[in-house]
């Protein structure tokens, strides 16, 4: 079952795409990411992790320009509610994000990729769907 959201927050928008069987949510962010469209974001990683045993995010960050405080503190929640059956992997396009995803993946462990090559990130994406189908 694939379901798939647009939503839009005060100054940028998110595309989810929530594929319940693989355990995969794919995320694109476009502009800022605000804490309502996070706690969509976190919304739809709950209901992923009740349907799955193991569960993948993508966060596609590459066309992000910043984001609320109050999202990381958000992410930091799930991912400890969550632990070791959510694995999240991020794309990011500059450095300086790199650095974040960098610096955050001490405090969250191993659970947390970071990506700064869009071929590395679609073939972790590739590699979850695994026998699920779909790209």
């Amino acid at each position: 079952m694939e379901q798939k959201q647009r939503l839009k927050g005060t100054q940028g928008e998110v595309e989810l795409e929530l594929r319940l069987q693989a355990g995969i949510l794919s995320v694109f962010i476009n502009g800022y990411l605000d804490r309502v469209l996070g706690a969509a974001i976190v919304e739809q990683a709950t209901v992923l992790t009740r349907a799955s045993q193991m569960v993948n995010i993508f966060l596609d960050f590459s066309m992000m320009t910043g984001f609320d405080s109050s999202v990381r503190e958000m992410m930091r929640r799930a991912k400890s509610q969550f632990g070791k059956r959510l694995t999240v992997h991020v794309l990011t396009s500059t450095k300086i994000h790199a650095m974040f995803i960098a610096v955050a993946r001490l405090t969250l462990g191993e659970t947390l990729v970071g990506y700064t090559d869009r071929d590395a990130f679609a073939q972790a994406h590739r590699s979850a769907l695994g026998g699920h189908g779909g790209n």
